[in-house]
């Protein structure tokens, strides 16, 4: 029996995964994380937490998004797209107010601008909220299997904690200007990273399960290293082997890019 699994619908997922990296260059874009102004958001910075960054950072953008997007083209939502909308809060099982009941109680009520779609936005905005926590957490197990889109993560918000450091708390920083290295990775990050790197260096390849070699040493690297801004978010460590990373150290940024492919196990 698989226990540690978890339902995933996957319905129309990947478009908000291209929404999200459209924006991950910008580290302007970690203004909507609240990293500033919340210590309790920020301390993730430091100690790794499964509600991370990355996962904060994935629905900031798609509720931002569409929020902005509702606002501003709420004319532009004709019939097909409001039932579109509504067959996705069906697929995810969110309770909402169907548009059809809306209008028949605002019958008669001038909206101005014809922001009808607006209006019924804000009458369900608590189910747009739910359905958006559950594609940024789809939205997640995609993006954090892909190094690539990791490395562009870390690096900006490395350039974002950079331009901001001054004003985090002193306890999740050094002397040396860097966010303080938390003192022991937890189990269940291991667990996660061993899983998604395949047990493997993601620079070398040298398997690192034990299986078949047990004179391997596995480090649990910081992609974009602490004395360059990294942090201890989760999306932030990578797998690699002991050679890999002492000749990494404190460098820039590197991962790898190669995956095992499907039907080679």
């Amino acid at each position: 029996m698989i226990e540690n699994s978890k339902e995933f619908m996957l319905f129309n997922v990947y478009d908000y995964a291209a929404m999200v990296e459209q924006c991950v260059d910008n580290s302007q874009t970690f203004l909507e994380v609240w990293l500033l102004d919340e210590p309790s958001i920020a301390i993730s910075l430091y100690r790794p937490t499964r509600l991370g960054i990355l996962n904060r950072y994935i629905y900031a953008m798609i509720s931002t998004w569409l929020r902005r997007e509702y606002r501003k083209n709420s004319d532009c939502y004709e019939f097909e797209e409001i039932e579109g909308v509504e067959r996705c809060f069906e697929v995810y099982g969110v309770k909402f107010i169907d548009y059809s009941t809306f209008l028949e109680k605002c019958n008669g009520v001038d909206f101005p601008g014809c922001e009808r779609f607006y209006e019924w936005f804000l009458l369900n905005e608590e189910a747009f909220n739910s359905y958006w926590e559950k594609i940024a957490d789809e939205v997640f197990h995609i993006m954090f299997a892909n190094r690539g889109f990791l490395i562009r993560f870390s690096e900006s918000l490395a350039e974002f904690v950079e331009d901001n450091f001054s004003v985090f708390i002193k306890t999740i920083k050094t002397d040396s200007n860097s966010i303080a290295r938390y003192p022991q990775v937890p189990s269940w990050l291991k667990k996660g990273v061993f899983f998604r790197d395949g047990g493997r260096c993601v620079l070398c390849r040298v398997d690192l399960s034990g299986l078949h070699a047990t004179d391997r040493t596995l480090h649990y690297d910081h992609i974009v290293p602490l004395a360059r801004y990294g942090t201890n978010d989760p999306s932030n460590y990578q797998l690699l082997c002991k050679k890999c990373n002492l000749k990494k150290s404190a460098s820039n940024p590197v991962t790898g890019s190669h995956y095992n492919a499907w039907w080679d196990y």
